[in-house]
């Protein structure tokens, strides 16, 4: 529940909710550390008023830093359940094991102390709490609240909020006095069960306040170690089924942020009559957590257009579409059913497939058991379809990024498929460029444009080409050699051809789907390549592209026209995936020394610069073009003399001994 802290006791926020605890440093310190009234919007969901150790110092505390905390506030969560989560412990035989267990402590209301200090309130500002949670755990200790899940309006929860303040406000200087003479807080006894109460009959609304979307536990681990969660939900009414819900989260070091979809949750259990949950991380003892969310939600929603407009949709070309798992791309949950209780959802092999001949990229970001998710996408034969695959219980939009820095790829060329409204928001939310699809909606893939492809023999290829990468990588991490000398070992032999009317269709593949070593960054229609590829005042390059590992195929289209006794490179283009190996780099060198081999006296190159292509830029600047004065757009070669060849890069080229252009440098 909401409670403001009331400034008592000489105007320190803090002794008004620690029993008047001034441990641990000055009244300025206190009042650096807490927060004021006016500050505490929302819901305290903690039994913050228990806390009753010294102030921590930057020292003791571990400080969980802007830099640390993710982006998880500013209007994602429309509204929340009031709960108050408290320490428990999972062994708890009360009221004998006041007298008969070694682990007993008192804290000042004579409640068991299961927590080291109780629970502290860290100032998050980022988080949407603007709040956290830290907990030291003890042994057997756990997180206990009674359960409630209905979303009240605002003004409902202020109302709240101020009833409590103002109770926790005059109860605090009555219970000083009751624990100095009876050695107990017993309004504080009484403050909780009201509470606890209010909150049971919240509860019992749920029915009567729209539903939220699912229930967000959200934990920030400062440890080195996995932490291990596991919530478990049951039903307390007598008159109801005995209901049980059971999550198990691995919350890694970092923030980690897990949504439970509300219909996983009302499979057991019956939100509207009374029920508790408790909270507790395997092997406690020792572990030290932020808890910056753990309440049922519903989640602003994010405008998403999971159907481009036609005009947008022809521009965009989509080139990987990454995939959740469960209820997305098979029936039911791995982590309930078991490998062998779920199963590929009809007609999504195909589609998958279908998918990979056409050249776009498939690959996968789930929260699941990464070893269990293998497992049965090996039984189903599509494992190896998959690349850089995400399996993790991080945010969907962080396993994307991943998978978009692996792989080399701007986020406006991913697709995400998923069933949950929760995770395509999250999603649009963080990466707004990136394409969301909810899962009914996978099949009609096949026939949207974004979806088209690479028609070219090389399309069907292009998820071998990037395995090969990754085997490139792997053995040049597992190397002793340097870059340069590991490259040599590759055996890298490039070609550089004339391209014919068959190469067409990988021109325009490359043409549509460069950005990032596109100099120009114009696109041409079918019919505009086809009159520049067999202009008499154009020479136009295909390059081509193998080593040890595999073939690149074709990875590059160059354009030169003749200009002022010189060479304007007009359009030079090449994939991303030969992108660090100096392949861009040698055909350029190559292509600049034929043609001043050859009487050209100026060397130039258009450079459009795009918010993508700065890679481009710097590859000129290698060869060393720079900015021509009183041409803007242009970049030359001041001193138009031979470009050193990368030597670990074999050119074959047959390039004729007298270009077009030379010819028509002499009319």
């Amino acid at each position: 529940m909401l409670h403001i802290r009331v400034k008592l006791c000489y105007g320190d926020p803090f002794s008004a909710t620690c029993g008047g605890s001034r441990r641990g440093g000055s009244r300025s310190k206190i009042d650096r550390l807490c927060l004021n009234a006016t500050e505490y919007a929302g819901v305290d969901m903690f039994e913050f008023e228990q806390y009753e150790g010294a102030v921590p110092s930057q020292g003791e505390h571990p400080a969980l830093d802007a830099e640390s905390q993710k982006e998880y506030g500013s209007g994602r969560i429309r509204s929340h359940s009031e709960m108050s989560w408290g320490e428990h412990c999972s062994e708890c035989a009360f009221p004998s094991c006041y007298l008969t267990c070694s682990f007993y402590k008192a804290r000042p209301d004579g409640r068991c102390r299961r927590f080291n200090f109780g629970i502290y309130r860290a100032p998050s500002p980022t988080t949407w709490m603007k709040y956290s949670a830290y907990i030291e755990f003890k042994n057997w200790s756990k997180l206990w609240t009674q359960g409630n899940a209905t979303q009240l309006p605002d003004s409902l929860s202020n109302l709240l909020q101020f009833t409590e303040a103002a109770a926790w406000g005059l109860s605090t200087p009555f219970d000083r006095f009751l624990q100095k003479a009876m050695g107990r807080k017993r309004l504080s006894l009484v403050i909780q069960s009201l509470r606890r109460r209010i909150i049971r009959r919240i509860g019992e609304l749920y029915s009567h306040f729209p539903k939220p979307d699912c229930l967000l536990i959200e934990i920030f681990n400062p440890m080195t170690v996995v932490a291990q969660m596991h919530l478990a939900v049951k039903s307390v009414s007598v008159t109801d089924k005995a209901g049980r819900f059971e999550w198990v989260g691995n919350a890694a070091p970092g923030f980690s942020s897990f949504a439970i979809p509300i219909s996983e949750v009302e499979r057991f259990i019956d939100l509207s009559r009374p029920f508790e949950m408790t909270l507790s991380v395997a092997e406690e003892d020792q572990k030290k957590l932020y808890f910056c969310s753990a309440s049922f939600v519903r989640l602003a929603k994010v405008p998403v257009a999971a159907v481009a407009a036609p005009k947008e949709a022809a521009k965009r070309k989509i080139k990987c579409v990454i995939w959740d798992l469960d209820n997305t791309l098979w029936s039911g949950t791995l982590l309930e059913n078991g490998t062998l209780g779920v199963k590929l959802i009809d007609g999504l092999q195909f589609l998958l497939r279908e998918l990979d001949r056409r050249g776009i990229l498939l690959s996968i970001a789930s929260k699941n058991s990464e070893e269990d998710a293998r497992q049965k996408l090996e039984q189903l034969g599509l494992w190896e379809l998959f690349l850089a695959p995400q399996i993790n219980w991080q945010p969907k939009s962080e396993s994307i990024q991943r998978i978009a820095k692996k792989l080399n790829l701007g986020l406006d060329a991913f697709a995400f498929v998923d069933d949950m409204p929760f995770e395509q928001d999250e999603v649009a939310a963080a990466l707004p460029t990136v394409l969301i699809i909810p899962a009914d909606q996978c099949f009609s893939l096949l026939e949207r444009p974004e979806f088209v492809g690479d028609s070219s023999s090389e399309g069907a290829s292009r998820r071998k080409m990037y395995q090969a990468e990754a085997n490139r990588e792997q053995a040049m991490a597992s190397n002793s050699l340097g870059y340069d000398a590991f490259m040599a070992t590759c055996d890298i032999r490039v070609r550089i051809d004339r391209p014919g009317d068959d190469l067409l269709p990988r021109i325009q593949d490359i043409v549509e789907r460069t950005n990032q070593l596109n100099i120009a960054s114009q696109r041409y229609s079918p019919e505009e390549m086809r009159e520049l590829i067999h202009s008499a005042e154009r020479d136009c390059y295909i390059v081509s592209c193998s080593d040890n590992y595999g073939d690149y195929g074709h990875v590059g289209f160059i354009c030169v026209s003749w200009q002022d006794e010189g060479i304007l490179i007009r359009d030079c283009m090449f994939s991303c995936r030969i992108q660090g190996k100096g392949i861009d780099e040698a055909v350029l060198a190559h292509l600049i020394n034929h043609y001043l081999s050859r009487g050209a006296t100026a060397v130039r190159a258009r450079f459009i610069q795009t918010k993508r292509n700065v890679p481009a830029g710097q590859m000129l600047g290698r060869l060393g073009f720079v900015p021509e004065a009183g041409a803007e757009g242009t970049l030359a070669i001041e001193a138009a003399t031979p470009r050193a060849e990368v030597p670990y890069v074999r050119i074959q080229s047959d390039l004729g001994e007298l270009s077009a252009l030379s010819t028509l440098s002499k009319t």
